[in-house]
């Protein structure tokens, strides 16, 4: 797994549009499937708020989305990969309270283009797929993850410092949709992160405190 940041802010939407701007540390020609995780939510009643505001948000989470499919495309057809994004969120995320007019206009108009790029990159195999935030706030998949300082004496590589990456911020539930997504022979074109209810509720619970101990003994044992 490998984090990649594609710019967006320093490059104005209408100059060097056409010139994909992202640093890649690795050779890429194994890439088999991207998450995309811009976004960004800036809250505040619509009629307080500045237009350059609203169009912070239209550009990183709509023009964001569409440049990471620009620029991951051609190598997501070479292994007729997969391009994960980032829907709507639930009406409830952000305590019913309002505040967030424009984000959530941002947000659908992802999930509108995201469906449609499904349809136009159909015909070479690449599978355009989106994950709807019902549950879980969807600020939480745009924080870049917070790595482990690497030190001259560590033993461990760089993919290492990922798979000790806490995720409490994302429960279990969310992580199963989101591999499911990513593993399934023929995906869903949408997907939904939605807290189980009844018995699976309580087997999700289960799953979830033995995966953590599984971890801990993990992390344990490599840094014995």
């Amino acid at each position: 797994m490998s984090n990649f940041r594609l710019e967006i802010e320093s490059t104005g939407v209408r100059e060097n549009e056409n010139k994909p701007v992202v640093d890649y540390e690795q050779p890429l020609d194994r890439l088999w499937a991207v998450i995309n995780t811009a976004g960004v939510c800036l809250k505040g009643k619509l009629e307080q708020q500045d237009s350059s505001q609203w169009e912070t948000m239209v550009k990183v989470n709509l023009f964001g989305m569409l440049r990471a499919a620009r620029t991951f495309m051609p190598l997501l057809k070479t292994k007729k990969g997969r391009l994960v994004t980032i829907g709507t969120g639930s009406e409830h995320e952000f305590g019913g309270g309002g505040g967030a007019v424009v984000y959530h206009a941002a947000r659908h108009a992802v999930a509108g283009a995201s469906c449609c790029l499904n349809q136009e990159m159909a015909v070479h195999g690449v599978h355009v797929i989106t994950i709807h935030t019902e549950s879980v706030a969807s600020e939480k998949l745009f924080a870049l993850p917070k790595l482990p300082r690497c030190t001259d004496d560590s033993k461990s590589v760089a993919n290492d410092r990922y798979v000790k990456v806490g995720v409490s911020a994302v429960p279990n539930y969310a992580l199963n949709v989101m591999e499911e997504a990513l593993l399934v022979a023929n995906p869903k074109v949408h997907y939904y992160i939605a807290k189980p209810t009844g018995l699976s509720n309580y087997l999700s619970a289960i799953a979830e405190k033995v995966e953590n101990i599984r971890k801990k003994k993990y992390y344990v044992e490599r840094t014995a």
